[in-house]
């Protein structure tokens, strides 16, 4: 048979293609406009987020945070307006105008000064500071007010300042955040009864001082200009932690540690629930035993910052100032040695930390969010407040 072949050609289809010559001219004419619009807004919106943190960034580097109420009474020491005042009885208008401390009551009202037994206080303070009391700094009068916004500038931003109302016998507060200052719990001494704490502030405010001077000192024209160009509006806020030196950890206020046993307790630096991970120090104290048998999913990585502590699956030991990098899929016994009364050592967790039995059979879970979870209850039961973690959260 002989062999044939056959060509099948497929039919032309004729695909109607759209043009804007068949469009009416005001159809086109929205289209395009609609696209410069849309393009313009986005570039409006890109600017607003580049100049609103800009000025962020600006009232940042000129307003630093304060972060307790020892620094917050140190600060008002160093400004020379003496000690908060006492009053002679639960008012402050039969007092001297000036600073004082007042101490909230579930009623709204406040007691001063003279009602307040500032050692008792402390020392209360220092033992269970969950159990302490709403403290409080109050500028009772105008000039006081003036002198603190003159002398402070932007720094009064981080202070809340509450006024008190002579009609009402009430603390209030002023729309103003300027003029405001949150209620602290944590008092652990007062102007003119510790030297020390006046000291340090003034030498932080020395070195805040120094640093930026060095900065406008700087020969700018060696540096290429800053950038200013296309930034994704999703890319996120950074998170920057003033961390004290390796060797001065012990001063760190104990209301930011938070617990998990008898003793282990951590202190959240970044907790990244968008991307699961989280950096944060975990502080180990008791002198030594087993922490844990875990496995991890994702990378750790380690810096010890105080004592040392091993793997009973290896045989180095993390001491201070070393690195650690632990791979994924490893599990591991976490041990600190013998004689080590305090270790503390920054980690950068990914994933869940898995915890084993002896035999590697996972019992238990831990992330990002259940760190989230414990802080947020911490930090409220010591008067912090639940928002306080939302500085770390991304």
């Amino acid at each position: 048979m002989a062999s044939s072949t056959v060509s099948i050609t497929a039919p032309r289809v004729a695909v109607p293609m759209r043009s804007t010559r068949a469009m009416p001219r005001a159809t086109v004419a929205m289209a395009r406009a609609g696209r410069g619009s849309s393009s313009g807004r986005r570039a409006n919106t890109l600017n607003r987020r580049r100049e609103d943190e800009r000025r962020r960034s600006e009232e940042r580097a000129a307003a630093p945070p304060l972060e307790s109420m020892r620094e917050v009474l140190a600060l008002l020491a160093s400004l020379e307006l003496g000690a908060p005042t006492a009053a002679s009885d639960d008012s402050p208008e039969d007092g001297s105008p000036g600073v004082y401390l007042a101490r909230r009551r579930s009623d709204g009202r406040a007691s001063f000064g003279a009602s307040i037994d500032l050692a008792a206080t402390s020392a209360t303070m220092r033992e269970d500071p969950g159990n302490a009391e709403m403290i409080h700094v109050v500028v009772t009068d105008e000039a006081t007010r003036s002198s603190l916004v003159e002398r402070l500038g932007k720094r009064m931003k981080s202070m809340n300042v509450p006024t008190w109302d002579v009609n009402q016998g009430k603390l209030q507060t002023r729309k103003d955040p300027v003029e405001r200052v949150d209620p602290i719990v944590a008092m652990i001494g007062a102007p003119g009864s510790d030297e020390d704490t006046r000291v340090a502030a003034k030498e932080d405010t020395a070195k805040e001082d120094t640093a930026k001077e060095d900065i406008a000192k700087e020969d700018t024209a060696k540096y290429p200009a800053p950038y200013s160009g296309f930034v994704p509006p999703e890319v996120t806020k950074e998170v920057i932690v003033k961390m004290p030196s390796p060797g001065a950890l012990d001063d760190v206020d104990e209301r930011l540690w938070v617990p998990q046993t008898a003793d282990v307790s951590f202190r959240p630096l970044l907790l990244n629930v968008s991307q699961g991970y989280y950096v944060n120090l975990l502080r180990v104290r008791g002198g030594g035993g087993v922490l844990s048998r875990h496995r991890h999913p994702g990378p750790v990585h380690g810096w010890v910052l105080k004592g040392r502590w091993r793997y009973l699956e290896h045989d180095w030991v993390a001491e201070e100032g070393s690195y650690v990098f632990e791979p994924p899929g490893e599990t591991h016994t976490l041990v600190v040695p013998d004689g080590v009364e305090e270790m503390i050592t920054l980690f950068n967790v990914t994933g869940p930390l898995l915890y084993c039995d002896e035999d590697g059979k996972v019992v238990n879970a831990e992330d990002v969010f259940d760190k989230l979870a414990l802080a947020k209850a911490h930090y409220e039961k010591v008067g912090l407040g639940a928002d306080y973690v939302d500085q770390f959260v991304r």
